[in-house]
């Protein structure tokens, strides 16, 4: 791929997008390359995304991130994806290849990269997801393709609406409920994929927590901040709290990969922790 500077542009496209970190990390990662790169930030609606996808691209953009709430408009707009991205039914990341739309998501790759990198254990361990979002379900068609190699327990998968559970997967391994039938369990890792955070909000969900559990928040910086304080007040350790910084970092460095065909290092950006807090 050329890096004329008519095809250096990428961004990301969201609602909200303000708040979004993608554009540091990518300049992060441009540097590490002597690279000359913008990286936008676009605010879409559920009526105006088609169109700000296309016209990026008709401009010659080379690469584009998706983020909440639109993963799944997204991978129904490309003409050819991934296995992960067709079983979730959700691309994070696209660009054009024989000018056709391709999408494709790094969100379970970046995800389970930090989790490797916290020192998880999955062996026979008790997850507790919550949300079913785009990353939600990619987490667990991951988790599910991974099991082999992870040996988990089992899952509890909840979210407010339960058809959206039931139209996704169907294992044994996979326990879908409401929000309001959680089962108290002593969970070994709780990983929240609700996007209220950036709202700064979070439902009372009535579920006693170990403290030694590992506390996942997808989101990052403030938009995790509710979640984990609502994980406080359940009983999560202090020292077990841990937001979507690490999985941020590592899936926008497997998109830059794909765009550029660089793979940058992203362990002192994650460790540094300086652009998220």
């Amino acid at each position: 791929m050329s890096m004329d500077l008519q095809h250096n542009l990428c961004a990301v496209i969201g609602n909200p997008i303000a708040h979004s970190l993608s554009p540091e990390i990518h300049a992060n990662f441009a540097q590490q390359f002597d690279m000359s790169l913008s990286y936008d930030k676009l605010l879409a609606t559920d009526e105006t995304f088609s169109q700000v996808v296309k016209d990026f691209f008709a401009a010659g953009g080379r690469g584009l991130n998706i983020t909440t709430p639109f993963k799944e408009k997204a991978f129904q707009m490309c003409a050819s994806t991934c296995q992960l991205s067709r079983r979730a039914k959700s691309c994070n990341t696209l660009y054009i290849d024989e000018g056709q739309l391709v999408g494709t998501t790094t969100d379970g790759l970046g995800w389970l990269q930090d989790i490797e990198r916290l020192g998880f254990k999955f062996a026979d361990a008790r997850i507790l997801l919550i949300g079913a979002g785009g990353a939600s379900r990619i987490l667990i068609h991951s988790l599910l393709a991974q099991y082999d190699h992870l040996r988990f327990s089992d899952i509890v998968w909840s979210n407010r609406s339960i058809d959206k559970l039931v139209a996704q997967v169907d294992h044994e391994r996979i326990t879908k409920v409401g929000l309001s039938d959680i089962p108290a369990s002593d969970y070994d890792l709780i990983i929240n994929g609700l996007s209220v955070g950036w709202q700064n909000a979070y439902p009372e969900l009535d579920i006693p927590l170990q403290p030694d559990a590992l506390i996942y928040d997808l989101n990052y910086g403030s938009g995790a901040q509710p979640f984990h304080d609502w994980a406080l007040t359940h009983g999560a350790g202090q020292d077990r709290l841990v937001d979507g910084w690490g999985m941020l970092v590592n899936q926008a460095a497997a998109s830059f990969n794909i765009w550029w065909n660089k793979q940058p290092e992203t362990t002192a950006l994650i460790e540094s922790g300086v652009i998220a807090h």
